[in-house]
């Protein structure tokens, strides 16, 4: 995600971000327009609303973001994205998860060694033990792309 924030900078992309609670929502707003003062806030909200609520996709839409950053958590956010984008002229959309609360500070990153050995997910689920179900759902999905069939 930060990667495509630079990118988005360089470029002058319009960003939205859906997701996390208000507080953080807000944070995340002031953090990307601090890091990243290129990129235009084209919208956010916070990620307590129902999943079928045209008002927030009208919201989005309204928006015209190149980018839309959606942090509702597994499987949420990837149930919304799924369900509206067909209703959007353009945009990118990336389901984040958590990351919102990562790049604000909300809640601290990993060590940068875990994370240079592309292990934060295991230094996550050791500071969080009761993600381990999500944790089984990455290793199926890995699964079910090895042994897909053609």
């Amino acid at each position: 995600m930060v990667d495509l924030l630079d990118y988005a900078d360089e470029k002058g992309f319009r960003c939205y971000f859906l997701g996390a609670t208000a507080e953080v929502s807000e944070k995340m707003v002031a953090t990307v327009s601090k890091n990243f003062p290129d990129i235009v806030i084209a919208g956010s909200h916070h990620g307590f609303f129902d999943l079928d609520d045209p008002a927030i996709v009208e919201d989005v839409a309204k928006s015209k973001a190149d980018l839309i950053f959606v942090a509702l958590g597994l499987p949420r956010q990837e149930q919304w994205i799924a369900k509206h984008i067909d209703r959007f002229e353009k945009g990118l959309f990336m389901g984040v998860g958590g990351s919102f609360d990562t790049l604000t500070g909300t809640i601290p990153r990993a060590p940068q060694f875990w994370i240079n050995l592309n292990l934060e997910w295991l230094y996550r689920l050791l500071k969080q033990p009761f993600r381990w179900k999500r944790i089984l759902k990455v290793f199926e999905f890995m699964a079910r792309v090895l042994f897909r069939r053609e």
